[in-house]
């Protein structure tokens, strides 16, 4: 591109309203911006996105470019479009050199984006270490709330940086602290199954049964994304495999309906209640038969999960495997010592559910067998 050096002026409106210094600031020419600055250039003139040519420069990681527009009166503060000054662009690039100059130079460490993130939490989001280093060491605070009550600490765990979580805890960071869906750092690396993140916030004692709005723990999660390992970890670390969700679902209903058979010998093995019914009187056996989880219904029973407990409808586990024509869990079910005689509120039998279900091959398994008159 043929850039006239008098012209610092804005370019046409499809070149996102670039001055020929921007250009030059954000490819790095040196020597073509000493010259230009000598001319007394705007320096303040911004783009189309709001940034100007020492915000190109940073974002592009050009240092002596950075500086010269800093000796020559550049605005260190100056914001775009979203908020951002040059030492947030250079966090968010991973430019080390531009961010620190910037910092020795006097730019505000205080500024927050449009969405209330300061240069530490767009550093952590980015996974960028040694920029992180760098803010924690001129004073950036790590327990400052971004949108959605995020700090730093939390953004890090979201990303499974576990590497800037570790930095940051050494800072003195809150481990415990909750984002506005009452989220802490732990919740969201188990969520989003950052097992090394998790694994680091649970050796630093974070608190593992803080629940969210959802009443959801770690454990919780765990459990929904199928991590058994860090299901296992977090019980061993005294997770309490006790505490119920919104719906009163405890962990061991929440691996019965998922089929997580692993999970669910654990928790049993940790003397979870089995037959606890959640709000609507269902119990993870129940569960397991829904879905025809024949493997869990077998570990459930062999620890005495009762075959005919009933929910709230009067239903039992054996109406409810008809009703899904689960075939397997029916004769596990009978196997176990189910009563193919009970009736739930409305008077039906399992017989009766499979017929209305029309699960023809259920039919036979549970209508008693009548005795032949002679």
């Amino acid at each position: 591109m043929n850039l006239d050096l008098e012209d610092s002026g804005p370019l046409d409106p499809e070149l996102k309203q670039r001055t020929s210094l921007m250009w030059v600031a954000a490819e790095g020419l040196d020597d073509v911006a000493k010259i230009m600055l000598d001319g007394a250039p705007a320096l303040e003139c911004a783009d189309a996105e709001g940034r100007t040519a020492l915000m190109h420069a940073a974002w592009a990681g050009h240092v002596t470019l950075v500086q010269q527009l800093c000796d020559a009166g550049a605005d260190l503060n100056k914001v775009d479009e979203d908020g951002r000054s040059a030492i947030m662009l250079a966090a968010w690039a991973g430019s080390l050199e531009v961010l620190t100059y910037l910092a020795d130079a006097g730019a505000d460490l205080t500024i927050c984006d449009d969405e209330e993130h300061d240069a530490l939490m767009l550093a952590a989001y980015r996974g960028h270490v040694r920029e992180v280093q760098a803010l924690l060491a001129v004073g950036y605070d790590v327990h400052r709330r971004g949108e959605d009550a995020e700090t730093a600490l939390i953004i890090a765990a979201k990303r499974g940086h576990a590497n800037i979580a570790t930095l940051l805890l050494q800072a003195k960071a809150d481990i415990n602290a909750a984002d506005d869906r009452q989220r802490t750092a732990l919740i969201w690396a188990v969520k989003r199954d950052h097992r090394n993140t998790a694994q680091l916030l649970m050796e630093k004692d974070a608190d593992l049964n803080h629940y969210d709005d959802d009443h959801m723990t770690a454990l919780s999660y765990a459990i929904q994304v199928g991590d058994r390992d860090l299901a296992k970890a977090l019980i061993s670390h005294g997770a309490d495999p006790t505490i119920r969700d919104d719906d009163g679902h405890t962990p061991l209903s929440q691996a019965a309906r998922l089929g997580q058979n692993r999970v669910v010998k654990i928790l049993l093995e940790k003397g979870c209640p089995v037959d606890d019914p959640d709000d609507d009187g269902w119990t993870a056996l129940m569960f397991a038969a829904a879905n025809g989880h024949d493997a869990v219904l077998s570990s459930l029973l062999s620890h005495d999960a009762n075959p005919n407990q009933a929910d709230d409808e009067g239903r039992t586990a054996l109406m409810i495997a008809a009703s899904h024509n689960r075939k397997g869990s029916v004769l596990l079910l009978l196997d176990c010592g189910a009563n193919p005689k009970a009736q739930d509120q409305r008077g039906r039998t399992a017989a009766d559910i499979a017929v209305e279900h029309d699960a023809e091959d259920l039919i036979d398994l549970l209508r008693p067998k009548e005795t032949e008159e002679e």
